[in-house]
């Protein structure tokens, strides 16, 4: 029971939130609440405990073994409550033991700004991937999926709703997880467990250009809108469609991650460019140098870098199948149209923030 996150709700009507059982009396929820403040499991029945450990407020029999499922009532009522498994943990023999100099890291970047590279660079460290992939409320469960851009062709197969301030428990030492968390409140959660947050920001121009490849080769269209960019007759066009389609859906995300991103406090920022040169300004490797003592420091993160520049990752590579060639003609107007959309829009104020100008 400890190793899950579970939803909970009444069938008749929606699910009052996610909980987990810490221990072998505690209930950690999202939603929380004296009614469901501790719990004691008899073979396969359950029961809630109200905040004096005595008294039961719900009884639940085990109706289902993969994934658990768990069927009960309100003690007194005669509804119909549901507790079931939305992510399981199985304990590996491979985790290293917990360690205060190796806390498990969360890669919280923009889209397309390099995620995968460092976390490729931490694996380089030694660090383990979780393979999932956070959000503010849901997360991606790529586990035991192949490493390669197949995980993001439709990645909302793999989607999972989840309270994220229930998951940094689940998070071993020396892990690398990544995310694109745009919620302050969220990031504060994973702080406030000792989860080591590294934000990543990319300048937008390059994201715009990146985000655009990525999605024409590797993901599938999410609807007629999305579908229409792609069969313009020609890749200007088709940007332009492009731009006229996420303008209001993945840039407003990206544009959020820029803002929250610059008022975190205690977390640093790293630039792509900076991971690629090989060269952290003091502001960025000052911080980061305190979180890495476990690993070498900044200097190994940099040949970890180094080591990983080449290494193809699920959202970067030369050869992704179904990527369009392009003439430096029509790459120079693109580009061309990317500077003038930045420049004369809100993007500017926002890639200023990291000093792209």
């Amino acid at each position: 029971m400890q190793s899950r996150i579970f939803t909970f709700g009444d069938y008749s009507g929606p699910s009052y939130g996610c909980l987990s059982f810490e221990g072998d009396s505690v209930v950690r929820a999202s939603f929380p609440h004296d009614r469901e403040s501790f719990y004691r499991l008899n073979g396969t029945e359950l029961e809630f405990l109200f905040a004096d450990e005595l008294s039961v407020t719900a009884r639940f029999r085990l109706v289902q073994r993969h994934p658990l499922l768990f069927h009960g009532a309100t003690v007194g009522l005669a509804n119909r409550l549901y507790l079931c498994e939305v992510l399981s943990f199985p304990p590996r023999d491979s985790d290293p033991p917990p360690s205060p100099l190796r806390p498990a890291v969360l890669i919280n970047s923009v889209p397309k700004a390099g995620t995968y590279y460092l976390q490729r660079a931490f694996q380089e460290l030694g660090y383990r991937p979780t393979d999932l992939h956070l959000g503010n409320a849901t997360l991606h469960d790529f586990r035991g999926l192949p490493r390669d851009s197949s995980i993001h062709r439709s990645p909302r197969a793999h989607e999972v709703s989840l309270a994220m301030n229930l998951l940094p428990p689940f998070l071993p030492a020396g892990s690398v997880t990544v995310g694109h968390i745009d919620a302050a409140g969220v990031l504060a959660d994973f702080q406030h467990a000792n989860v080591c947050i590294l934000a990543l920001v990319r300048d937008l121009r390059s994201i715009l250009w990146s985000l655009f490849r990525f999605k024409l080769a590797v993901v599938d269209p999410l609807d007629d809108g999305d579908r229409h960019w792609r069969s313009r007759p020609s890749h200007l066009e088709g940007f332009m469609g492009f731009l006229a389609y996420h303008l209001g859906r993945d840039m407003v995300h990206i544009v959020n991650c820029f803002r929250t991103f610059a008022g975190l406090v205690d977390v640093p920022v790293l630039r792509y460019e900076d991971l690629l040169a090989g060269s952290l300004p003091a502001s960025s490797a000052d911080p980061l140098e305190r979180r890495l003592q476990g690993c070498g420091g900044v200097p190994a993160l940099l040949a970890a870098l180094a080591a990983a520049r080449h290494v193809p990752t699920p959202t970067h590579s030369p050869a992704f199948p179904g990527l369009p060639s392009f003439s430096t003609a029509e790459e120079a107007e693109i580009r061309r149209l990317i500077d003038a959309v930045v420049a004369g829009s809100a993007l500017a104020e926002v890639n200023a923030l990291f000093g792209y100008h």
